[in-house]
């Protein structure tokens, strides 16, 4: 976009007065950051404006720098489970519970939890696998997120897929290190 605007006020410049182009010679910036600076052609090519006078062309702002992703725990189980399945999910203090599949949920890391849970229990033929993920950013880190997860399947008649992430035993309280456990 900034060589077609550029293109466009050469050729403003050499055919019409500067006000044709829209751009206060005078110009320091405007809503789309900070400009580079045009320098007309001056008489050789029909100009207008002197030769050596410059006009401001906007550029586009930078990119902001993403935000990190949030702190979060997701529970997903699939499969299928013909004669129903109970998924009990939830950390050390909460449990909650759902019955269909496929069943993703995504919740904010309590960072002072144990540990998280979940689990998939057929009521008969079937088939369930559940993957438990936490993702966290640590605070002594560069901003990269670090994740933990563990994946457990379960088949047939009443089986069930149980998985756990655990708060690392060895990490200071409150240090946000997680591990499959």
């Amino acid at each position: 976009m900034r060589a077609a605007l550029a293109a466009a006020l050469l050729m403003a410049s050499c055919a019409a007065p500067a006000a044709a182009t829209g751009i206060p010679a005078d110009s320091p910036t405007d809503a789309l950051g900070p400009p580079a600076i045009y320098t007309p052609c001056g008489a050789d090519c029909g100009s207008t404006l002197p030769p050596g006078q410059t006009v401001a062309v906007p550029t586009a702002p930078p990119a902001p720098t993403p935000a990190p992703p949030p702190d979060a725990v997701t529970y997903h189980c699939s499969g299928s489970a013909p004669d129903g399945i109970d998924i009990s999910y939830g950390t050390d203090s909460s449990h909650f519970s759902a019955s269909r599949l496929p069943f993703t949920k995504t919740a904010p890391l309590d960072a002072t939890a144990e540990y998280y849970s979940l689990s998939g229990q057929l009521q008969g033929a079937g088939s369930v696998t559940c993957t438990l993920t936490v993702a966290w950013t640590p605070a002594d880190g560069d901003g990269t997120q670090s994740r933990a997860s563990k994946t457990g399947t379960g088949e047939g008649g009443y089986n069930l897929a149980t998985v756990e992430v655990c708060h690392d035993p060895a990490a200071i309280y409150g240090s946000q290190e997680w591990e499959a456990c």
